[in-house]
């Protein structure tokens, strides 16, 4: 048997591979993992024909290849876990002679700098929009991304250098028809060049065209067997090559998507080889690079991206070099990687160059090129204002000029940390090498730097060490922090030790307040009646004490839970009677109010809210609470005309606000979210142009029915051409990012924010495209931003995703207008959203509400990674919520607070309140849910303006 077809056949098997195998075929290195029985029959034929080693571990793998094929490199496979493996790949081995690259690979973790990028939202919190966690990112630690250990080689005379390879760097420009913008990015020139838009095939028959595009609407909204089925479909009724082409680059995507990397791999190679030339080269190219580096083929890998910058350079360099440097970091070429992490420096993109340039320091610190390393160092932390960051760099300096001797400036650094940023994690890191190098640290200082290391034990011996050598120090701080190590250990009776040693002993100390209202926090969580008489005593003791109008309302809250209303209601009045100034009066004066009308006292109530609506430092929104209540107080007793003049004066005092309308709606005798007949279709070949004309007659300018072409202006920044390119190939994190400071840089700039909302809407980024329209309208300062043409009311508030929300709302009974709203405050229509607390997708759904929904419906093959699927997650989403409706007796509110809160949270308030959605509101006792509520309801009503019928 030719082992070529060998390898075909046995690229088909199946099933959980446990051995390993390796041998070599001319100039290839054949690499097997299969199942035993397979491998023993093979074993028993290769025997026959030749010789082959086995191997059990990827370790062995890699020397016994390189005992087979001495002279030439080897990588080992390592397979993903998603989707079933190909029981064989053979490629091609050959020695590494070119420098190297790095893009991140499907499944990296971004780095810190790019998480903190992600959090910058640049408009203002309005009417349409909700300040929600940026799923994209995680909280901040730092700007940079620490590298592990400093590695002291000998000595070398100079640093690396890369060559570039021979390709044609596309500038940044601004549009040619507008104002100029400066690019964010500092590397970048204010030039820009015209890119022609990317490759497209020649007109398709219309079954074939619409198959094909059917498939790529599957791959968008996660449907991958659909997608793969369409366009093997297409391939099969093809009758041209060109359709042939364009569905055969379809499967590489689909195979990509799936994180399918071996599959990738194989349908790649056979599209280059059936299609030499096509205008979908590079980016077969780049994805076959991309799933060589998933599986540690970093050899293949490096090669292929230097072969894509040879055939589509100077757009997203920066990117590929990146992925370079990551091959050969991996390789041990860290001189290669040292190179190619400067190259991805010094060509454009949007963020991440510090990051880029801490790893190359680091590189070159581990090769002896310490100087070098101080410079890039100092260059970073004259750069950035992060402690950690600082921390780090100090840390990183001392280090460099200890490796170069100079023992003083090392020690100069590791102090400059030491003294400035206590709270950084790194800075343990430089005390300890303070100290080694005979230096000194204040033991309090010393003993918080430890606690912030997570070094408790040591921590606390340092701080008692400290307090039993010092039983006269004035400062708090030792006992203080030393009850918060205790508390971190949770040694209870230490922890109340400490902080009564602080309110005992302390009381002008800026932390004696602190300390009153953490034992109170504290003792919450072991039961409330503990709590209340710490909050009181607090008072008591300390009346004019900043945070005693804090503590009282913890106090009143904690009373609530315990249902002791009467207790409640005074503490609530107490707060605003006797600390008017306090921002917290407003708030009490309206929750005295509130449990007044819970107990039936309505003339106590409705003084309560008199007196919450004359505070002067009163929010609009918290006015016009206190009026919306005035009215239900006033109709309750049988005042129509008084609670008309209320919800009148609620409306007047904060438009558009969740309270005004809500108002509007008693004024017509209205629940909440009231279903409607609603059509999510749109007249765009009418509205469009109507905007357009709007918005010329806005700026001044001409219109000659162009102003949306979006590709002669937006469409020649070197920020767009990235972000769609990386949007392209896979890349939609770092896409984003590009669009993120594509639209800074925008700001201010009308007509271009337009044409970039219209230009993420045709790629598929619906965050961008709705924020990108607001800022347009920002831009012309419209006081009120719904009485721009619809058009644009249709940017900011799409039927995005309508072929998966409009069903799933059909097939669950839930409304979809309702279910919109949902989405739209959950992830703001971003398909990779992710929250802190791993909720996931389009409707955010948390790993184990994603295993029990998948169980209760009977998803078939349910895994974790299927929540960032669209399709699924809706689905999941839309079922889940029908679920909690059901729960609730169709209660809207408290459907969405157990959506948002949990089931068990919304059964309390939900008993609380009975069938009154205005009082659950209010007994909502978590600020989030609350606050969640009130954005659906006002996202609900402008969704039902623009679609309902």
């Amino acid at each position: 048997m030719h082992w070529a077809c060998l390898s075909k056949i046995l690229w088909y098997i199946g099933g959980q591979p446990s051995t390993y195998i390796v041998f070599p075929y001319g100039t290839m290195t054949i690499m097997c993992r299969l199942p035993t029985p397979i491998f023993i029959a093979l074993f028993a034929f290769i025997t026959a024909c030749g010789s082959a080693p086995t191997v059990e571990s990827l370790d062995d793998l890699q020397t016994q290849v390189a005992a087979v094929v001495t002279p030439v490199e080897t990588e080992a496979v390592a397979l993903p876990t998603e989707t079933p493996e190909p029981a064989l790949t053979a490629t091609a081995t050959v020695v590494l002679e070119l420098p190297s690259v790095t893009p991140l690979p499907p499944t990296q973790v971004p780095t810190i700098e790019q998480q903190q990028e992600a959090q910058v939202d640049l408009a203002p919190i309005a009417d349409d929009q909700v300040a929600v966690e940026n799923p994209d990112t995680a909280p901040e630690q730092s700007d940079l991304v620490v590298s592990a250990n400093v590695i002291t080689p000998a000595t070398p005379t100079e640093p690396p250098t890369i060559v570039p390879t021979a390709t044609t760097i596309v500038a940044d420009v601004a549009p040619t028809e507008v104002p100029t913008v400066a690019d964010a990015a500092p590397t970048e020139t204010a030039t820009v060049a015209v890119v022609a838009p990317p490759p497209t095939a020649e007109a398709l028959p219309e079954s074939i065209a619409g198959l094909i595009g059917g498939g790529n609407d599957d791959l968008f909204v996660g449907r991958w067997d659909e997608a793969q089925a369409k366009f093997q479909t297409a391939i099969d009724q093809a009758t041209s090559d060109a359709e042939r082409e364009v569905a055969t680059y379809g499967l590489v995507q689909t195979s990509m998507y799936r994180r399918d990397y071996l599959g990738t791999i194989a349908q790649a190679e056979a599209f280059l080889q059936n299609y030499p030339g096509s205008g979908f080269q590079d980016e077969v190219t780049f994805l076959m690079a991309d799933a060589h580096l998933a599986i540690e083929g970093y050899t293949k890998a490096t090669l292929l991206f230097q072969e894509y910058l040879t055939l589509n350079g100077g757009v997203i360099d920066s990117y590929v070099y990146e992925h370079m440097a990551l091959a050969q970091e991996a390789l041990g070429n860290d001189e290669a990687a040292a190179a190619a992490k400067q190259q991805a420096i010094d060509a454009p993109r949007a963020t991440g160059s510090l990051t880029l340039k801490q790893e190359r320091a680091d590189l070159l610190l581990s090769l002896g090129f310490a100087e070098q390393a101080i410079a890039i160092y100092n260059d970073i932390a004259a750069s950035s204002s992060s402690v950690l960051t600082l921390s780090r760099m100090d840390l990183f300096r001392g280090r460099a000029y200890a490796q170069l001797g100079d023992d003083t400036k090392a020690i100069e650094f590791y102090q400059h940390a030491v003294d400035n940023y206590p709270q950084a994690y790194d800075t343990y890191s430089a005390m300890n090498a303070l100290l080694g190098k005979g230096g000194t640290v204040d033991p309090v200082r010393k003993a918080l730097i430890e606690y912030n290391a997570g070094q408790l034990s040591n921590s606390i011996a340092t701080f008692q060490a400290f307090i039993d050598a010092n039983p006269d120090y004035t400062d708090a701080r030792p006992a203080y922090y030393l009850a918060q190590v205790y508390l971190d250990l949770g040694d209870v009776a230490n922890y109340e030790a400490q902080m009564r040693r602080v309110i005992e002993n302390y009381p002008n100390d800026p932390l004696y307040a602190d300390a009153w209202v953490e034992l109170g926090e504290f003792q919450e969580g072991i039961d409330y009646k503990l709590a209340i008489p710490t909050y009181l005593e607090y008072a008591a003791v300390s009346p004019s004490s900043s945070r005693v109008p804090e503590a009282l309302s913890y106090a009143a809250r904690l009373s609530e839970r315990l249902d002791d209303l009467q207790v409640a209601a005074e503490i609530w009045g107490r707060i605003a009677d006797q600390y008017p100034a306090s921002d917290r009066a407003s708030e009490s004066a309206f929750q005295a109010g509130i449990v007044h009308f819970r107990q039936g006292d309505l003339p106590l109530a409705q003084a309560r809210f008199s007196q919450a609506v004359g505070f002067a430092q009163a929010s609009a929104e918290e006015r016009a609470r206190a009026h919306l209540w005035l009215g239900k107080v006033s109709n309750a007793l049988g005042d129509g005309n008084g609670a008309q003049t209320s919800w009148n004066n609620a409306i007047a005092t904060a438009p558009g606000n969740y309270y005004a309308r809500r108002a509007d709606e008693l004024l017509r005798g209205e629940a909440p979210m009231l279903p409607i007949n609603a059509s999510f279709d749109f007249d765009e070949a009418t509205q469009r142009p109507i905007a357009e004309a709007w918005l010329a007659q806005q700026l001044g300018i001409g219109n000659d029915g162009s102003l949306g072409d979006w590709r002669r202006t937006v469409g020649t920044d070197g920020r767009w051409q990235r972000a769609e390119t990386l949007w392209n190939l896979q890349h939609r994190f770092e896409a984003s990012a590009e669009l993120r400071a594509l639209r800074a840089a925008y700001q201010g700039e009308a007509l271009l924010l337009y044409q970039l909302s219209l230009a993420c809407r045709e790629l598929g980024d619906y965050y961008c495209a709705i924020w990108s329209a607001r800022n347009s309208l920002d831009a012309l300062n419209l006081v009120d931003t719904f009485s721009a043409p619809d058009f644009f009311t249709h940017l900011r508030f799409g039927p995005y995703f309508k072929e998966l929300v409009v069903p799933a709302a059909e097939k669950w009974e839930v409304d979809p207008v309702l279910l919109y709203a949902l989405i739209r405050q959950e992830s703001f229509f971003q398909t990779a959203a992710r929250s802190s607390a791993a909720a996931q997708g389009l409707m955010q759904v948390i790993p184990p509400t994603g295993d029990y929904i998948a169980a209760n419906i009977g998803w078939p093959n349910y895994q974790e990674s299927d929540l960032t699927r669209p399709y699924i997650n809706v689905e999941f989403g839309a079922w889940y919520f029908r679920q909690q409706m059901r729960t609730f007796d169709n209660n809207a509110y408290a459907a969405l607070a157990a959506y948002n809160a949990g089931p068990g949270n919304s059964q309390r308030w939900y008993a609380i309140s009975g069938n009154d959605p205005d009082l659950f509101v209010e007994v909502v006792r978590l600020s989030e849910p609350r606050r969640y509520i009130r954005r659906i309801n006002e996202f609900y009503d402008i969704y039902s303006d623009v679609f309902g019928n």
